[in-house]
């Protein structure tokens, strides 16, 4: 590894994993990242970059709460990008233990607050050596809002915020070993449809027309689509208002659609569950209001970009854990799956590197991030795993522990190293983005994309 980003490390480690340590006792839900936007950007500021912090919906407001961070630093290109997420998710509130201890509100339960610091010290480390090395180029950090709600980057591709990069580098934890295009994954769209019926009294149902049937008609219409979806396609939806009083016939009930699809189906599985809603309205005589809430697109790999990043874990030290550390694993582990632990260190805390694969053998992820969308603009990584015990999921109390401990922080910092000795090296090296552009424009060719299109999906 750069002797200038080890000595950054040496300098600011600490400092970096309180930084994680802090957003974790401070979670805050999408969109209202006021606390962890502003933090952030007092240590990017130390670090000596033009920072400034915006809304993401409506960055020119002198009144919107600040959710989003922008660090810039060094001019020209190569323009090296590094993305943050900062949101976490309600209900998964919890202490750092490893047994189940909920805490009332949010928790990091996808490990955000390891993102948002692993980005952190990635640029921060590499505008460091890059100062030292007096190389030229231009390092940008975006503290990203509203992942979990699938809209912050999406807002921000919106304005522009990607269009300058030439490369962006991020890193998502995970319970399994760390990933090079490991998936491509969902294109997601999400929809309220909402109800507007006529109150009556419930004894006189007949006066009235019920928005909380249309509601109950949409779902059971949708559920019976299931079987005319390819197999990889998934609806979930969620109640907002189903009404007050069970004597009073609703006059306006709400339900919240996730519709996701690979991207090429999208938009038709989208009009068929809005044909279903339209039927709801039709048989029930009520009113329907359709509102898009998001678009955004599946995870396009960008395989160059990939391959170099995999062989420049090389330079980097190993990861490793304390006895402390593994014994913590071992109780949540017993804890989670009613077990007891592998005797195997790798097989309790993820430590290795799986290697990169070809497009033909890339598996597809159900799930959605909204870095698909940078993912269509420009050459991007997001490097998945480490950080959580193995074998734990996503969204669930486990991975709010970790994230709150030495496991997520010792790999948030491991991970932050590949990424600035990878961003450093494009810096010496930056010929290699010509490169990377050229895998990405020709497997987008190959696969017949269209160009990216900023908020182009309407309802």
């Amino acid at each position: 590894m750069n002797d200038y980003i080890q000595l950054w490390y040496d300098k600011y480690e600490t400092e970096a994993r309180t930084l994680m340590h802090d957003i974790w006792e401070h979670p805050e839900f999408a969109m209202e990242e006021y606390y962890t936007a502003g933090r952030l950007a007092g240590f990017m500021k130390e670090q000596g970059f033009e920072t400034r912090t915006f809304n993401a919906k409506e960055p020119q407001s002198q009144s919107a709460p600040h959710n989003t961070v922008y660090a810039k630093w060094g001019s020209g290109k190569p323009v090296i990008g590094i993305l943050g997420e900062l949101d976490s998710l309600k209900g998964l509130g919890q202490e750092n233990v490893p047994y189940y201890s909920p805490v009332p509100g949010c928790g990091h339960g996808c490990g955000h607050n390891l993102i948002a610091g692993c980005g952190a010290a990635a640029a921060s480390s590499l505008k460091f050596a890059a100062e030292r090395e007096d190389l030229s180029g231009t390092i940008i950090y975006v503290g990203c809002p509203a992942e979990e709600t699938l809209d912050g980057k999406v807002w921000l591709a919106k304005w522009g915020y990607f269009d300058d990069m030439d490369v962006c580098l991020m890193w998502h934890p995970g319970g399994h070993e760390l990933k090079f295009a490991g998936y491509t994954n969902m294109a997601l769209t999400s929809i309220l449809f909402e109800y507007f019926g006529k109150t009556a009294h419930g004894v006189r149902a007949w006066n009235g027309r019920s928005a909380l049937d249309a509601c109950e008609l949409m779902n059971i219409g949708v559920n019976y689509l299931r079987e005319h979806m390819t197999p990889e396609c998934s609806i979930h939806y969620v109640y907002e208002d189903g009404g007050d009083m069970p004597n009073v016939v609703p006059e306006h009930a709400s339900v919240f659609y996730y519709i996701r699809s690979r991207d090429e189906e999208n938009r038709e599985l989208v009009e068929r569950v809005k044909a279903v809603a339209q039927g709801a309205a039709i048989m029930t005589e009520t009113k329907l209001k359709m509102t898009l809430r998001t678009y955004c697109r599946g995870n396009f790999p960008a395989i160059a970009l990939n391959r170099y990043v995999y062989e420049e874990v090389k330079k980097i030290p190993p990861l490793t854990y304390s006895g402390e550390d593994y014994e913590f694993a071992r109780k949540l582990h017993r804890n989670f799956f009613e077990e007891e632990p592998p005797e195997e260190p790798d097989a309790l805390i993820p430590v290795k590197t799986s290697p990169v694969k070809d497009w033909d053998s890339i598996p597809f992820f159900r799930g959605t991030s909204d870095v698909g969308d940078v993912s269509h603009i420009l050459p991007t990584i997001q490097l998945s795993g480490l950080g959580e015990v193995a074998g734990t999921r996503a969204h669930h109390w486990t991975v709010t522990a970790a994230a709150g401990t030495a496991i997520g922080e010792k790999a948030a910092v491991y991970t932050s190293k590949i990424i600035s000795q990878s961003a450093l090296d494009i810096l010496k090296n930056p010929g290699l983005v010509e490169g990377f552009w050229k895998d990405f424009t020709e497997s987008r060719n190959a696969r017949k994309m269209p160009p990216y299109e900023k908020c182009s999906f309407r309802i």
